[in-house]
């Protein structure tokens, strides 16, 4: 049985219960460790340990949700209630400080499921670049990516950032994956050498969506899906500045 220190902030890794022969005993509640710092640091120096504290098998084949958007936008309430059943698994904060610094994670065991909290946009963090630079990371691991908005309209800062990003996983990551499922014989095609992204537009009139629709495609005339390195699925219809930054996402040099 684990035990738990309930005078622990919610948020805060709690190390497991050793069993009688030194091995931790794997929880069967979720709990946050943090993963980066707001300095880009990362906090394990080996997976082990990293799994220890996630309380998650070493050999453990997961999937990757993550979520990003503005800070204030309820990213840490959103996994929170959509994927821990309302536990206070990331810690929230009615207060206008940024309660999440840099990247934390949570591993669902019932769901073989692994959850990355991140840093909100916009924040205080003074080096922007940094900020980009650890999104561009989290996005190199996720299997998908909720952006999350509370914005009335989906702005043209959100598609740029989407765009800078698809470009920066082009660029660095985008020849070794290809060699990797090259080598391993794995039917990948462009579009899925990324993560999938789902456009969480949040808002007072929200109506629930009827079916994903490959949106950003549609709406820039791509036949080909596949040519942006993240898929996005979203329903919002777009501004001219905004097809603009989807042509640039789905562009032929991706």
């Amino acid at each position: 049985m684990v035990t738990t220190d309930f005078s622990d902030p919610p948020g805060v890794p709690i190390s497991p219960s050793p069993k009688p022969d030194g091995k931790p005993t794997l929880p069967s509640a979720p709990r946050a460790v943090q993963l980066f710092d707001d300095k880009e640091r990362l906090i394990y120096e080996d997976h082990v340990a990293f799994c220890e504290d996630l309380g998650c098998p070493v050999d453990r084949p997961v999937k990757v949700v993550a979520i990003v958007g503005n800070t204030g936008d309820g990213k840490s309430y959103t996994l929170n209630h959509a994927f821990c059943g309302g536990s206070e698994v990331f810690e929230t904060s009615p207060s206008q400080n940024t309660c999440t610094l840099g990247v934390w994670a949570a591993y669902l065991p019932g769901k073989d499921c692994l959850l990355l909290d991140t840093e909100g946009l916009l924040g205080t963090n003074a080096n922007h670049n940094m900020h980009r630079r650890l999104l561009l990371k989290v996005f190199a691991i996720a299997d998908v990516v909720i952006y999350l908005t509370k914005a009335a309209r989906l702005y043209s800062d959100m598609f740029s950032i989407l765009a800078d990003a698809s470009d920066a996983f082009a660029q660095h990551f985008r020849p070794d994956l290809e060699a990797l499922a090259h080598r391993t014989g794995l039917p990948w095609s462009v579009g899925q050498l990324g993560p999938a992204v789902v456009v969480f537009q949040e808002t007072l009139h929200t109506h629930p969506l009827d079916g994903f629709q490959a949106g950003l495609s549609e709406s820039v005339g791509q036949s080909n899906a596949d040519s942006a390195a993240f898929p996005i699925f979203t329903q919002a219809t777009m501004t001219t500045n905004q097809s603009q930054e989807s042509q640039r996402l789905h562009s032929g040099k991706l």
